[in-house]
C-alpha cells in the first residue's frame, strides 16, 4: 500500500470517529479568561473522550493568560473596548453574533450551551435554522429585570426579549449558580417550566484539593495572619476601604490583594496605600497559578456589599476556591448567598462578620483554627457538571 493510500485512509478513519463524537458548542460572549467555572466546564466536557468541544467567545483585552486546554478549540471575536470608537465598538458588536452564527453552520453541532443573555443571538439564529439542536442555557449572574433597561444594555435587552420570546421555552435545560437565584429566576419567568431550571455552583477542579490545608499547617505561632483577596474591587461595591483600615490597626495581620478588574478611584486609592503589610497586586493572577497562591495565606475575604440581588444571593466562585484549598472564609453579613455555607463545625471555616463594625470584633478566636476539626465535604466541577454532561450525552448518543 502506497504513502497516499495509507494517509488517506488515516484522514478517513479520524474523521468517521470525529463524526460518532457528540459535537459540543459552548457560546460565551465574554472572554473565557474572565470567568473560571467557564473554563472550567470547556475542560470537564473536552476530558470527556465522547465528546468533541468548541468554544466561541471573544479576545482578552486585559493582559489575561490566554486560556488553552487540550480537546477545545476556541474560536474568537474582537471584544468591544470601552476606550475605543462608539462606530468600533457597535461593529464589534455585531460581529460576534454574526460571525458565531456562520461557525455554528458550518460545524453543525448537536448541543450548544450557551451561557449568559449576551451570548443568546447566535444560539437563537442557529437554533431557527437547525430545529433538531439541543439548547441549553446557563447563567453566571442573576439578572434582576430592570436591569435590561439600563443605559448601554440595548444589545443585551434585545438578547432577553429572545429568550423570553423563544429560548426559554425551547431550552432543555436552564441553569443558575445555586438555589436563591434559581428561585428569583423563577419569579421572574413562571412561564418556564421548573422542572428544567437547575442549580450549577461555581466549582473549582477536583485537582486543586492537592494543596488542601498546607497554609494552616505551615503557620507558626507568632507568625503574621496572612488574608487574600482575589478578584474584581471597587470602593463602592465592596468593604475595601473598611477592610484596609482594619488591617491597617492590626500589627500582626497582612493582606494581599489580587486584581486586574477595578474602576479607576479604586486602581488609585490602592495604589496609594502606604501600609507595609498590605500589597496590591494590579495584574491579578491566572487562575491555573491560584491554587499554589493561595497556599500561602490562611484566610480568604470576601467583599462584596450585597448592593443588588445578585451579590445578596451570590456563593461566587471565591468562596468555594478559598474552601478547596483550605482557607477559612471571612465574608460579610449581606451576603445571604454564602449564609448555608457559614460554620464553625468544620475545616475549613466560613465566618460571617459586621464589615461595618471590624473594630468592635474580638478576633482572637479566629486568629487560630482547631485543626482536630473534622473537614467539611468537598465537591468539585466535576461533580456539579455531572448531571449536565449526562443529559449531553443521552441527547447525542441517540442521533
Amino acid at each position: 500500500m502506497d504513502e497516499a493510500t495509507q494517509w488517506g485512509r488515516r484522514d478517513w478513519t479520524i474523521g468517521f470517529q470525529s463524526m460518532k463524537r457528540g459535537r459540543i458548542a459552548v457560546v460565551h460572549w465574554f472572554p473565557v479568561e474572565y470567568y473560571p467555572p467557564a473554563m472550567n466546564l470547556l475542560r470537564t466536557f473536552s476530558d470527556d473522550s465522547r465528546l468533541e468541544v468548541r468554544g466561541y467567545t471573544c479576545h482578552n483585552n486585559r493582559d489575561r493568560g490566554v486560556f488553552k486546554s487540550e480537546g477545545v478549540q476556541l474560536a474568537r471575536c474582537l471584544f468591544p473596548d470601552r476606550n475605543g470608537s462608539r462606530f468600533r465598538r457597535l461593529v464589534r458588536y455585531v460581529l460576534f453574533p454574526l460571525l458565531t452564527f456562520l461557525r455554528l453552520l458550518f460545524w453543525w453541532p448537536q448541543v450548544v450551551v450557551y451561557i449568559e443573555p449576551h451570548s443568546a443571538l447566535p444560539a437563537f439564529l442557529y437554533c431557527v435554522v437547525n430545529r433538531r439542536a439541543k439548547l441549553l442555557i446557563h447563567s453566571h449572574e442573576y439578572h434582576e429585570p430592570q436591569e435590561y433597561m439600563q443605559r448601554g444594555m440595548r444589545m443585551v435587552r434585545m438578547n432577553h426579549w429572545l429568550e423570553r420570546r423563544y429560548l426559554f421555552q425551547r431550552a432543555e435545560w436552564i441553569s443558575q449558580t445555586n438555589r436563591d437565584r434559581v428561585k428569583l429566576f423563577l419569579a421572574d419567568h413562571p412561564a418556564v417550566d421548573a422542572s428544567k431550571v437547575h442549580e450549577l455552583p461555581n466549582l473549582p477542579p477536583a485537582s486543586w484539593s492537592r494543596v488542601r490545608n498546607r497554609s494552616w499547617q505551615e503557620r507558626r505561632d507568632g507568625e503574621p495572619l496572612r488574608l487574600v483577596y482575589v478578584g474584581s474591587l471597587s470602593l463602592r461595591d465592596t468593604f475595601l476601604r473598611e477592610i484596609v483600615q482594619w488591617v491597617e490597626s492590626q500589627p500582626d495581620v497582612e493582606l494581599d490583594i489580587y486584581c486586574y478588574n477595578s474602576d479607576s478611584e479604586t486602581g488609585r486609592y490602592l495604589s496609594e496605600l502606604s501600609c507595609d503589610r498590605i500589597g496590591y497586586f494590579s495584574h491579578g493572577v491566572d487562575y491555573d497559578d491560584l491554587p499554589e497562591l493561595l497556599t500561602r495565606y490562611h484566610v480568604g475575604l470576601i467583599l462584596y456589599r450585597g448592593m443588588t440581588q445578585n451579590y445578596v444571593f451570590n456563593a461566587s466562585n471565591k468562596l468555594f476556591e478559598y474552601l478547596v484549598v483550605g482557607l477559612d472564609v471571612w465574608y460579610p453579613q449581606q451576603m445571604l448567598g454564602v449564609k448555608p455555607h457559614a460554620t464553625f463545625a468544620y475545616r475549613p471555616r466560613v465566618i460571617e462578620l459586621d464589615f461595618e463594625q471590624l473594630a468592635d470584633i474580638d478576633f482572637e478566636r479566629y486568629r487560630q483554627r482547631d485543626e482536630q476539626l473534622p473537614w467539611r465535604d468537598q465537591t468539585t466541577c466535576e461533580d456539579a457538571l455531572s448531571p449536565l454532561k449526562e443529559l449531553i450525552l443521552s441527547e447525542t448518543s441517540n442521533r
